[in-house]
């Protein structure tokens, strides 16, 4: 193919678009997939995005995620500010409100007491973005940052108690919402989106998985031509229906299908997908290469954190536990070539629905999405038990939860910090939960990834 990538859609593929612009939100994938949800185009870009290329790009408006820093700290994100002035609507989200509200005069605080969870609102339904909804919403709040002073040529549309849920100027169509309307937390969020891009917007709805499928049919034909494609197939969801994509999209001599077989699949998988894509006409090649993934190895460095480290054989794969010393030996294990990625713009979802209007059936689509080596990288393990400070409490705790009618009927020290830590309908539904049913829970003694949400880790 002479080196040619397919990135999926062209820039002119679809007419309307709307930029997501990035503040480090833990949830800016998810605006991306309800908007696309709404057969809206999307793209994620950088908070830094500078207006002219929005702009030369044609958006039809821009929605500003939420962040994990205060927009008055020293190291908060860099914007360009004529993006509030540049003509195009604005949605600001938890972190985007704030700074819209900050940048045209308004005041930002930071609370004594944090809102972290879901909360009932009271909303203007006279406002375009909450159009057809009723006045109290449950929402998800997240955040210790709030509003004090509404900036000028702004009004207040939504309330938490005394603080500022949203703000909006309909003049200048811009719009801040202190919540998360992209999480099925906030019950109406995608109604509020949908109202901030059909009727604020103007968008008209026309980004389909069907006219996506023939722009990257389109797309593909125009890209590869008379030249032959290397498909390689791992059996996940994502290579199988790009397999079938390509398949529509060109002749039968011009698709080499060939799925290595690498030893971590699941039982009959590769038979399979073999089976599912003959069905569609595809003819697969099956490369059995087991022991060359189980034996393999490869050369990490000795200090990831320095480039210039020497660098040391790992232990074959069937005795490695490290997750990138498996990762890597099972990318240098598989053969390196140019790649065809006509999916490279689509969300899982969107891969499923995708493969299921080219003809795959639903059990290949629906599937795990992680197959053979994901799986092999996946697998936790190590070498010896991880037990940590803590464990047998958090142990006990775990089995006091799962026995919690039982358990709720004697005293113990540890069912105050689980009765502190719910509500009494979720009490309610503890005990009835554990009283229908007999539940065993088991702390693994293996050491995992922490994650760190707005500046607090949680483990």
């Amino acid at each position: 193919m002479n080196g040619a990538h397919i990135n999926g859609l062209s820039d002119s593929a679809i007419g309307e678009k709307v930029a997501i612009l990035d503040a480090g939100a833990q949830y800016g994938k998810v605006i991306d997939r309800r908007v696309r949800e709404l057969c809206v185009e999307s793209d994620l870009l950088p908070l830094h995005t500078p207006v002219v290329d929005l702009l030369k790009n044609g958006y039809k408006a821009l929605i500003v995620s939420g962040g994990p820093k205060s927009v008055f700290a020293a190291d908060a994100e860099k914007h360009d500010p004529d993006i509030f002035n540049c003509g195009l609507p604005v949605l600001g989200i938890c972190y985007g409100l704030q700074l819209i509200n900050k940048v045209f005069g308004g005041t930002v605080v930071k609370n004594d007491v944090r809102e972290d969870g879901q909360f009932t609102v009271r909303v203007d339904t006279k406002s375009p973005l909450f159009k057809g909804l009723q006045a109290e919403q449950n929402v998800l709040l997240t955040h210790g940052d709030s509003i004090m002073t509404v900036a000028s040529g702004f009004e207040t549309v939504a309330t938490s108690g005394n603080i500022v849920a949203a703000i909006s100027n309909e003049k200048k169509k811009i719009y801040g919402v202190q919540f998360h309307p992209e999480v099925d937390l906030s019950e109406n969020g995608r109604a509020m989106l949908r109202n901030f891009l059909f009727d604020v917007a103007g968008c008209k709805g026309d980004y389909t998985i069907s006219c996506r499928q023939q722009s990257c049919i389109d797309e593909i034909r125009s890209v590869v031509r008379q030249h032959k494609v290397l498909m390689l197939v791992s059996g996940g969801v994502d290579s199988t229906v790009c397999a079938a994509l390509l398949h529509k999209a060109l002749s039968d001599n011009q698709v080499i299908a060939v799925h290595i077989d690498n030893g971590f699949m699941r039982k009959s998988e590769s038979a399979e997908v073999e089976t599912s894509l003959k069905k569609l006409g595809l003819k697969l090649k099956v490369i059995n290469a087991c022991h060359q993934f189980y034996n393999g190895t490869t050369a990490v460095p000795t200090d990831r954190s320095d480039p210039c480290a020497p660098k040391r054989i790992t232990k074959m794969l069937n005795m490695t536990t490290n997750p990138e010393d498996k990762r890597k030996i099972i990318g240098d294990t598989f053969m390196k070539g140019r790649v065809v990625e006509p999916l490279k713009n689509f969300h899982k979802d969107e891969v499923r629905t995708l493969g299921k209007d080219l003809g795959l059936p639903d059990q290949l689509v629906h599937r795990h999405p992680f197959p053979g080596p994901g799986l092999a990288i996946r697998i936790i393990c190590a070498d010896e038990p991880f037990m940590c400070h803590g464990f047998n409490n958090t142990q006990l705790l775990l089995r006091l939860i799962v026995t919690y009618a039982q358990s709720s009927t004697k005293p113990h020290v540890h069912l105050a910090r689980i009765e502190g830590s719910i509500s009494a309908d979720e009490r309610a539904l503890l005990t009835r939960i554990s009283s229908e049913n007999e539940l065993v829970a088991t702390l693994l003694p293996v050491q995992s990834v922490g994650v760190q949400v707005r500046q607090v880790a949680r483990r």
